[in-house]
This record gives structure tokens, sequence and C-alpha cells, in this order.
């Protein structure tokens, strides 16, 4: 331990204080304690332990003298530091004594310099041997030692890189700056023309839009954080938000990011454009027509689409015959894709690792090109269109009878939306209306028949999401779950699965089954007709639902009440569709699926990946365009419910937003009975920290 300095009142001192050195002049010393009381240059009066002093100079001064008289000598001190600073060489110094080894004191590095130092040049040598990080390490206060060569080698190249990292991070600020000081034209234009990506330091814009995307998560967020740091110390100001937020404001400012970037996208690397390669083989189908060789001709059917007003990729559309024998025969025709599509090709391979198309309320993102998925394979009205046609048999009491799968061809002849089609069921007097009205009684009985066997219906409010770009905002449309018309179609397409289950099963034809053990602990139909209101019985109900898994081997749904069921109604938009298609395609054309079980596992295993980013981007994507349509409401009343309270004596509450279901804690201030529906408003809430806080207004009186 280096032995303390000692010190007389009118010695001249550099002392260490609060991390950082200083001049001052000592005043006193007490005897007992040791303790040194100095006036610093700024002329402030301090008592400081006689360890924190670290260097004594050789001129004394009066203690006496004016205070601004002391303040100009300690200023002059260091200013002469100052200026001889450049001429205290520490890598020559080194290179004289370095072979020798031994210690070396301030004033024999002097001696190299100057005939006869003065207090300036002491203090400027003091301070190029405490800068020097390479050359000397620190024995006591004012006496060093060389380093070994190899060493000072090693911290030569450490010093270099981290002098290169420096420039890197500043040349990064010089860009973010360039960007900031640009008109928004200007911007726009050269971030189109690559700015970011040319740059030298594109590594680096890389390093703080992961962060931005990943957060916490992102291995290299020290870095981003430093890189952030260093533009805000630049800028004299910093970028809204804290962490991982401040990297998104960053590049929203600069236009790197626009109000419609999203970051669940980015995160689970979606891709929203196809490849060339790509564009080019879903060109090459859409020059071709319809496949039409080996299908069935059912382009004399009535057929007809029913959709919500916005979609495009068409994939199902229905018919109703009333057969010679009196039955009914009900025809759910699905788009085709696997008959145009080969596998392995550009467009196949795509869809296998996309495994699903994604829909946020911002924008669809389609497993296949839209020229094919809202075109030439969409079953749009007018159009021929190869089909797979799910045929199901109905009695005149609506009971099915048979079912039957064909690879055809069809032409829709309407394009009905749900609010069409519910009009002609309630309204309709022509042959389009009665057929759906048709449809609708078979649907119904069929409904029926699923509960009888425990299917299990949860009717909890739902709602459509969107969003205009034009003035950035979002919109909640409310969807009637017992819409006639959109159970009607529901159901026809359980009708068309369970019968695509029964033809694999039956055929030994590997498949993808969806496969839900039954409820558990399901409350009695006495208890849940003294819960309150529906909502409540539908959580209820929830709770009581074990999870649906995917199986190769067949087995009950119990939520649906059936004994099997695989999806195959929407080829367009699901891999696990499109693969059911391409085993039913191999059978109709060789008596044969496309794949045994062990190829169609390893197909679908390439699919995994795809699918969990896919669900989980959607997931926190509408999550988060939720919260931004919540915070457009500002403190308007919004109604929840109380699900249930946190503890027995506690007036916190477990609600759930009755419109869009997000649920949150809040507390009540009185505690109200389960299933009161009540107001709250929000009192804070963050989209981009996916944060939510909610206060209690009232209850709603009944």
């Amino acid at each position: 331990m280096a032995a303390e300095i000692t010190v007389a009142p009118g010695n001249i001192v550099e002392f260490a204080d609060k991390g950082k050195y200083h001049l001052g002049l000592v005043t006193s010393v007490e005897a007992k304690s040791g303790k040194v009381r100095l006036i610093h240059s700024s002329g402030k009066d301090l008592t400081l332990p006689a360890k924190q002093i670290l260097y004594r100079f050789e001129r004394s001064i009066s203690t006496t003298l004016p205070l601004s008289n002391i303040q100009n000598e300690l200023k002059s001190l260091d200013a002469r530091a100052d200026a001889f600073a450049p001429e205290c060489h520490i890598d020559e110094i080194y290179q004289v004594v370095v072979d020798d080894l031994g210690e070396l004191s301030i004033e024999d590095a002097l001696g190299l310099f100057f005939d006869q130092p003065d207090d300036g040049q002491r203090l400027a040598m003091l301070r190029a041997f405490r800068n020097d990080k390479i050359y000397f390490k620190n024995i006591q206060s004012g006496v060093y030692a060389p380093r070994p060569r190899q060493i000072v080698e090693d911290l030569k190249r450490q010093a270099e890189i981290k002098a290169q990292k420096d420039r890197w991070r500043q040349t990064f600020a010089d860009e973010i700056i360039r960007l900031l000081q640009m008109s928004p034209t200007d911007r726009e234009i050269a971030l189109e023309q690559g700015a970011v990506a040319s740059s030298d330091v594109a590594d680096a814009f890389q390093i703080v839009e992961q962060y931005a995307i990943l957060g916490a998560d992102y291995p290299d967020k020290g870095e981003a954080e430093t890189l952030i740091e260093t533009v805000q110390n630049r800028l004299n100001r910093g970028f809204k938000g804290t962490a991982h937020i401040r990297a998104r404001s960053l590049l929203r400012e600069t236009g790197i990011w626009t109000n419609q970037t999203n970051v669940a996208l980015l995160k689970y690397e979606i891709p929203t454009v196809f490849s060339d390669q790509v564009e080019k083989d879903a060109l090459r189908i859409y020059d071709l027509p319809p496949v039409t060789q080996n299908r069935t001709d059912l382009t004399h059917l009535n057929v007809f689409s029913i959709d919500d007003d916005d979609t495009l990729d068409i994939d199902d559309a229905l018919s109703i015959e009333r057969l010679g024998d009196g039955t009914l025969r009900l025809g759910v025709h699905i788009a085709a894709p696997a008959a145009a599509i080969s596998i392995g090709s550009p467009l196949e391979t795509e869809a296998r690792h996309r495994a699903t198309s994604v829909y946020i309320p911002e924008m669809r993102i389609p497993m296949l090109p839209t020229i094919l998925s809202e075109n030439a394979l969409s079953l749009m009205e007018g159009q021929k269109r190869a089909s797979i046609t799910f045929f199901m048999t109905f009695n005149s009491d609506f009971t099915q009878i048979s079912s039957e799968i064909i690879p055809s061809y069809i032409r829709s002849g309407h394009r009905l939306t749900y609010d069409i089609a519910e009009h002609l069921i309630e309204d309709g007097n022509d042959v389009l209306s009665d057929e759906i009205r048709l449809i609708q009684e078979i649907t119904e009985v069929s409904a029926a028949n699923r509960r009888a066997n425990g299917a299990i219906d949860i009717d909890l409010p739902e709602y459509k999401l969107t969003y205009s770009e034009a003035d950035d905002t979002y919109h909640l449309k409310p969807i009637d779950p017992v819409m006639m018309s959109r159970l009607l179609v529901a159901e026809c397409m359980i009708l068309a699965n369970h019968a695509a289950a029964e033809f694999c099963d039956m055929h030994d034809i590997p498949a993808l089954y969806r496969i839900q053990p039954p409820p558990v602990s399901v409350p009695s139909q006495e208890t849940l007709d003294s819960l309150p209101n529906d909502m409540m019985r539908a959580y209820a109900l929830r709770r009581c639902m074990q999870p649906a898994a995917s199986s190769m081997t067949p087995g009950p749904h119990a939520g649906l009440g059936l004994d099997k069921y695989l999806q195959a109604t929407s080829p367009l938009r699901r891999y696990t569709d499109l693969i059911a298609h391409y085993q039913f395609e191999s059978w109709f054309a060789e008596q044969k699926p496309r794949f045994d079980a062990e190829q169609f596992n390893a197909m679908l295993s390439e699919t995994d990946l795809g699918l969990t980013h896919a669900r989980s981007a959607s997931a926190e994507a509408v999550y988060t365009a939720t919260l931004r349509y919540l915070q457009q409401l500002g403190t308007d009343p919004i109604e929840a419910i109380i699900i249930q309270y946190v503890s027995d004596r506690s007036d916190v509450a477990q609600i759930a937003l009755v419109q869009t279901q997000i649920r949150a804690t809040v507390a009540t201030k009185s505690r109200w009975p389960a299933g009161t529906f009540c107001t709250v408003k929000i009192d804070h809430i963050n989209p981009d920290e996916g944060s939510i806080l909610l206060q209690f207004i009232d209850i709603i009186t009944p």
C-alpha cells in the first residue's frame, strides 16, 4: 500500500475527489485526524482524508493571499500543464527505459526532456503517465514501471481495436445526424437509394435495429446501447423511451422505420415479398388455363361463395342439389392449388417454409403470391377453376347418408358477402335464396348432432380490427358470432373436413388429424344457469377445455363432437391443408398417396419453424394493434366485465374488456360479484412496450 504524501500549508497538490483529479492549495492539516484542508481551484473550501492527496508540487505559495490570487495560481499551473502536454512522449520514454525494467519516477521522466523542470511540466508529465494505459503501470504515487514489450504490443493492438470501434461509432453518429438534418423528402429519397444498406457502418444500423426488434433478448444489446448513447451525446439530447424503445425512436426519427413498420414481422422474420424466382413460377401458372383434365365437370351447378367483403383469396364455395331419389347433395368446393403447383417447385418450397398466410390489421401476407391466391387459383365469380369437391348426401330429414371426394372443376356464379347472404336467408325470394336456406337447415341439424355428441360452443365476443393508412387509425368492427350465414359456412367446412378425415382413414392415406381430449370438470347445466350472463358461462366452459393437438393418428375431437377431423378447406392459406390436397390429387390419379407416413412427416417438419413464427408474429402484431386502437380512445369509458378477484379479501380484480377481450387487473373500489359489467378508462398505455393500465370508473347497472 502506497505511503501517504506529507503536506504542509502552502503546498500545491493534486487530489482525487469523486473520480476526478483537481488542483488545490493546502491551508491546514489537522494534527489528530490527519485530514487536509485545502482550497479548490474553483474557490471552494474542502476537507479531505490525506490518502486522497496524490501529488505534491515543488512550489509553495502563501495561504494568506487573496482567494482570487490563489485561484489564478492554480489555473495558471493547469494552463502551463496543457501547454507542455504535447512534449511528454510516453512512448519515447518507454523505449529509453524498457530494457532496464526498473522503476521510474516523474522526476526521472522529466529529466529526459527538461533541464530544469517546473511544476507545469511536472503536472503535464503526471497527467501523461496517468492517461497512459499501455506502456507503464503505476507502482505508487508518482512512480511507474515499464511493462514487458509483449504486453505492450498486446495492449497497443487492443487500443487500436478500441480506437477503430470508437471511430466506427462516431461514423454511425455522423450518419444518423446527417439523416436527421435532411428534409423529409430528401431523407426518403436517400433511404430509397440505399443510404443505410450501402453505408460504411451498415452493421451498426443492423445492431441498433436488431436491438429495437428483440429488446433484452438481443445478445449484442450492450453495443446497441453504446451506439445510441454516442448519438445522444453528439445531439445533446435523448431519444424517447428507455432501453430498446429508444432504438425504435431513433429508427423512426431517421425515417428508417415508419409508423407502419411492424416489429412483430421483423422479429419473427416474416417475409412480406416473394423472390423473383417464386414470382416467375407463379406467373407461369397464371398464364396456364385451369386444370380440367381427369376432373369432373361441375360447371352446371349453381355454385356460390360466402366470405367477408374484403376476402380475395376465396378457397371455398358451396352448392346444393335435389337428387332424383329425394335426397339432397351438399357440395363444398375447395380451390385446388395442388393440381397446378408441382412439389419441389419454387412455389411449393416457399409455401412449405411460410406454412401459412398471415393476417394482421395492417396487411395480408399470403402463403402464395396474390396472382395465384387472389386470382388464378381463387374461386372467383364467373371463372372456371379446378377444385376438389366434397359431396355430402342427406335424406329428407337432413341426416347425412354418405360422402365422397372427387377432383372437379367449377364456375362460381355468385360472390356473396356474409351480410348479403344473411339478407338472402331472411328476405330473399329467388332460387339462390332458397338454396342458401336449404343449406342452412342442413347445417343446423348437423350442428345439433355434433352438440348431442358432446360438441361445446363457446360464444365470446369477436371483432375484426382494421387499419387505415390514410389517417393512421385503427377501427374495430364487431362480428356477430350467431350470424346465420357465418354459422352456415363454418358448419359446411366442418362437414367437409370430417369427410376428408374419414376418406384418409378409410384409404390409409397419411394425414395430419386434429384431435382434442374431452373437457375436464365440465360445470353442470344447473351451475352454468346460475352464472349471471352468457359471457361468464363461456369463460366457465373455456376453462374446462383441453388443448387441441395435431396427430398422424386419427382420434376424436371433443370440442367439435366428431370421431375424427382434419383440415383441408384452406389450401390457399395453410400448408397443412395444401399437403392434404397433394395426397388427394395423387390418390385420384394413381390410387396411392403422394407421401408415405415417413415422407409426409418429413415434409410437415419443414413447416414447423414457419408456422411457429407466423403464429407468434400474428398474435403479437394483433395485440399491439389492439393497444393502438385502445390508445385512440383516450379517456373514453370502455365496457369491461369482472371475471374474478386476485384474492379473497382484495378489491383488485381481473377484468376483460368486452369488445377486445384484453385482460388486465384493476382496483374496483368495492368487491362486486364476478360477472358484473363495469366501465374502465385507460390510465396508461404503451403499445410499443405492450403495456396497459386501467382505472375503474363504475359498474353498469342493468
